[in-house]
């Protein structure tokens, strides 16, 4: 496993989250909020095929499988 900021993710990429493995469908970026970070808002596919929505800092880490 690879971790990687989650500012620079790509669609179709296999992600690892407290909710299970997620596929990224879609990933947009804000502009710089109150903390002085850029915001992603990440759609991600569940392995059952339910969408998640999870929105985090771009440097956040992410485990990418």
């Amino acid at each position: 496993m690879v971790r990687k900021e989650a500012g620079k993710l790509k669609v179709g990429e296999k992600i690892k989250m407290p909710e299970g493995v997620l596929v990224v469908s879609k990933i947009e970026l804000s502009s710089i909020g109150k903390h002085g970070v850029v915001k992603c808002r990440i759609e991600a596919l569940s392995e059952s095929k339910e969408l998640k929505v999870l929105i985090r800092p771009s440097n956040y880490p992410v485990e990418v499988l």
